[in-house]
């Protein structure tokens, strides 16, 4: 009868022992998946924010082609009559119109602004390390972009300082998309 006492104190104190560990496991699973679900959704805005430079860009440039567009439509157009000048600028206003209401750069910055709050919850200096990703810096961009003169040399040839913009301006994007792709990979 000692014996199964014995055995009993023995298995018991194993059990215990057992649950001990099983707690223990438990508790670093816990703190394990709570540093995943963070990562994860740290990984998550990060995207969103690659996103929504994506986008943003992808606007500034179709902002930047609006403005070239319609520079280059008024070339030459001293030597022309006063109804086609009239044509011209009903045709402008018509289109400015238009993009005016179409104008989704706007919605852009918002989107991107969103973003970029996201991710320095968990990257404060995200725009600091990458000057690139700055708000004010991309906004100073747009604004550069529509304000360029001369975007044209002549209607078939685009100024030097356009062609330097658009090198700037690609190398800024791809510097952007590097600086965010580092943050997950």
């Amino acid at each position: 009868m000692e014996n199964l006492l014995t055995y009993k104190d023995i298995i018991s104190l194993v059990a215990n022992i057992a649950t001990v560990l099983a707690f223990i496991l438990a508790i670093l699973a816990f703190f394990n998946w709570k540093k995943e679900q963070k990562n994860s959704k740290k990984l998550d805005y990060i995207m969103e924010l690659e996103d929504s430079f994506e986008v943003l860009m992808h606007d500034i440039r179709i902002e930047f082609k609006w403005f070239s567009d319609l520079e280059k439509s008024c070339l030459y157009t001293d030597n022309k009559s006063k109804e086609y000048k009239t044509q011209l600028d009903d045709f402008i206003k018509n289109k400015f119109e238009i993009y005016q209401s179409e104008r989704t750069i706007d919605k852009s910055f918002y989107y991107y602004s969103l973003s970029l709050t996201r991710v320095k919850r968990f990257l404060k200096s995200i725009d600091e390390e990458c000057p690139i990703l700055d708000y004010e810096y991309l906004r100073k961009l747009s604004i550069d972009a529509v304000e360029l003169k001369p975007k044209w040399k002549d209607k078939d040839s685009i100024s030097d300082k356009t062609k330097e913009f658009l090198e700037s301006f690609t190398k800024i994007h791809q510097n952007g998309l590097d600086c965010l792709q580092k943050k997950y990979k």
